[in-house]
């Protein structure tokens, strides 16, 4: 008897994980981004928001409900961000930390910002026929490593111009410190020198993300974001499918301790902006369910 009822119970365990393995997968998906920051441009300058490119890719899992509905979630990389310009009457300031020089003149920003995320969306899907399957719900992310590169084009204006410069930009808001932290490394070796009136000041070639700035407090960029997912996939077949889906971010994605305008200062001091900032990218990927 104690024989029939070990064999009854293992016949029992069988069955229901036979049944849940029916119902659940798990898988793998990969593809591009292509991605913008949106975000209101400051009065007085010129700017453009394009989109910059990126790739994303993680495991998947998938409950099926009934068998057109079900619900999935994913644990993924992302790169996301933009390709930026600001254009337009702007101000350099030289000497940080020593006669914080200031000069005004005319300047050309470009960036091309890449923000890296670990993603969790939470979807509700629908499966019409076995070739479709709509799905949206919402997305969370944490921000492991954001950066941007890029060029600074600056010159007075003057009629004849006393001074003008180019200087490479390499951001990491994370790890980068402010010209005046004893633990600020300068990137590369390169200099630029330039003369302002009766002094001379050397600037690095390559400058990172603070250095114009006397203190860091935290960084450009918060460490949560969140917002609306939603897109349609195709299966090829049973396993094999490709997707496209929108991921619209509903939070402010920048701090304003740290987000300051480029068109001008209160004297030597930033003048903050409480910009609202959000992400917007489009995912083109392919993928594979066990």
């Amino acid at each position: 008897m104690k024989l029939k009822g070990l064999c009854l119970s293992i016949l029992i365990v069988f069955t229901v994980t036979s049944i849940n393995a029916q119902r659940y997968n798990i898988g793998i998906r990969a593809g591009l981004n292509y991605s913008k920051i949106l975000g209101p441009s400051e009065e007085g300058m010129i700017e453009g928001h394009g989109l910059n490119n990126g790739i994303h890719f993680g495991l998947t899992y998938a409950y099926k409900l009934t068998d057109k509905f079900g619900v999935k979630t994913e644990l993924a990389y992302s790169s996301v961000g933009s390709k930026d310009s600001i254009i337009g009457d702007s101000y350099y300031i030289f000497g940080i930390a020593v006669d914080n020089n200031v000069q005004k003149g005319y300047a050309k920003r470009t960036f091309e910002r890449t923000n890296s995320y670990i993603n969790m969306p939470f979807h509700a899907y629908y499966k019409p026929n076995d070739k479709f399957e709509i799905f949206g719900g919402i997305y969370v992310g944490f921000l492991i490593n954001p950066t941007s590169g890029g060029t600074l084009k600056f010159d007075d204006q003057s009629d004849e111009t006393k001074f003008s410069f180019i200087q490479s930009l390499d951001y990491n808001y994370y790890s980068d410190k402010p010209l005046t932290d004893p633990d600020y490394r300068s990137k590369g070796t390169g200099a630029i020198t330039t003369i302002v009136g009766d002094n001379t000041y050397q600037m690095p070639q390559v400058a990172g993300a603070y250095y114009q700035f006397t203190n860091k407090d935290g960084g450009l960029y918060k460490w949560f974001d969140a917002g609306l997912s939603g897109g349609v996939s195709y299966y090829i077949n049973k396993s094999f499918f490709a997707s496209v889906r929108v991921d619209y971010g509903l939070m402010d994605i920048t701090r304003k301790a740290m987000d300051v305008s480029y068109k001008e200062l209160n004297g030597s001091e930033y003048i903050l902006r409480d910009d609202y900032d959000q992400n917007l990218s489009f995912q083109f990927s392919v993928g594979f369910k066990f």
